[in-house]
């Protein structure tokens, strides 16, 4: 395939996903639902998220370390 053919393919598999965000209805039940999530429902997962993302960063650097004492000359 050429990156037109997947081109091709992303654009149309988002279409419908765009015109729905472009098309927004405030009153729909999907969207009540979506956005009348409490804030402290939010905060926890934003919670979750950063923690996940600090660790993510400490192993990220714990493993660049240990290959970095790898690649060095002797």
């Amino acid at each position: 395939m050429s990156c037109s053919d997947y081109s091709r393919f992303s654009h149309k598999a988002l279409s419908p996903q765009l015109l729905g965000a472009w098309r927004y209805d405030p009153h729909a039940p999907e969207n009540v639902a979506y956005y009348g999530v409490p804030l402290e429902t939010k905060l926890e997962y934003g919670g979750a998220y950063l923690a996940l993302a600090a660790l993510l960063a400490v192993m990220t650097c714990d493993v660049h370390e240990m290959l970095g004492s790898m690649m060095r000359p002797r």
